[in-house]
């Protein structure tokens, strides 16, 4: 993904302990839940790139707080962001995630995306700064189940003790 490309997972279990950081034009897919990613503290990670697609794979394990998906725009304007047919059991904080940080980030679709039993949001869409915004977003058939309610959900000393599905 470092070079814009295409990436497809075979089926099989597939150990993350570092970061997945696409590039602009990059795909990657999988095998639907015959392809696991176990994240280590760690998750996928979009910023500042256009044209992402992100689709049939399952997550597991434990994803960094801020977002096992976690696609972001940091003053700039990007767009094109394809979310579709994940299915994340993964603990540890929030699960799909758009952040805009004084910048736009626009044309994001979630399609089937499910998040089970998150210790965060399942579906977070923030942002901060002068003029953040969050535009043209769709969500078809995704849902969440239980956000929050795990024993390792995040505790208001996190400051996140109102988390939600979306």
């Amino acid at each position: 993904l470092t070079t814009g490309n295409t990436v497809e997972l075979a089926p099989g279990n597939f150990q993350c302990n570092d970061w997945i950081i696409p590039k602009a034009n990059s795909h990657l897919f999988g095998q639907g839940n015959d392809s696991i990613i176990n994240l280590i503290n760690t998750g996928i990670h979009v910023l500042n790139v256009n044209n992402i697609e992100l689709d049939h794979f399952k997550l597991t394990g434990t994803a960094w707080q801020g977002g096992a998906i976690f696609l972001a725009v940091d003053e700039k304007v990007k767009s094109g962001f394809q979310v579709h047919d994940i299915w994340s059991t993964a603990k540890g904080g929030n699960v799909f995630v758009v952040y805009a940080n004084s910048g736009v980030i626009s044309d994001i679709s979630f399609v089937r995306c499910h998040a089970d039993n998150p210790d965060g949001f399942g579906f977070f869409v923030s942002g901060e700064g002068p003029s953040p915004k969050v535009e043209y977003i769709t969500f078809y058939k995704c849902s969440v189940e239980n956000a929050g309610v795990a024993p390792t959900r995040l505790l208001a000393s996190d400051g996140l003790s109102w988390v939600t599905g979306f």
